[in-house]
C-alpha cells in the first residue's frame, strides 16, 4: 500500500489491506506448522535405528490434512469433552462407593 492510499484514500480500504496481511501470515505459519509436522514424523519414523528396543513406525506417505471443517473440529471436541466427563463421573462413582 502506498502512502497516497493510506492518507488520502478510503480507510476501509486500509482494513482491507490489513487484513489480507493476517490472512497471508496465518497462511505462512499454517505451511510452516506443516513442515515441522512432517520433519517430526519423519524423525519419529528413523528413531528405531538410534535405538534397537523402540517401537518401529511407518513413515506417512501421504499429505496430513491440514484443515477439518467446523463439524468435525467440533464432533471431536464434544467427543473428548464427553469422554472426560464420563471418566471424572466413574472416578466419583468408584470414590463413593470405596467412603460409602
Amino acid at each position: 500500500m502506498d502512502s497516497a492510499t493510506y492518507w488520502d484514500g478510503d480507510p476501509m480500504e486500509v482494513a482491507a489491506y490489513r487484513e489480507a496481511d493476517r490472512l497471508r501470515a496465518d497462511r505462512e505459519n499454517r505451511v510452516a506448522w506443516l513442515h515441522g509436522m512432517y520433519a517430526y514424523q519423519a524423525i519419529l519414523a528413523t528413531a528405531p535405528v538410534l535405538n534397537a528396543f523402540s517401537k518401529r513406525r511407518q513413515a506417512h506417505e501421504y499429505p496430513q490434512p491440514v484443515i477439518l471443517d467446523a463439524r468435525e473440529r467440533n464432533e471431536t471436541r464434544k467427543r473428548g469433552l464427553k469422554d472426560y466427563l464420563q471418566s471424572k463421573m466413574r472416578a466419583r462413582a468408584e470414590k463413593a462407593r470405596e467412603d460409602g
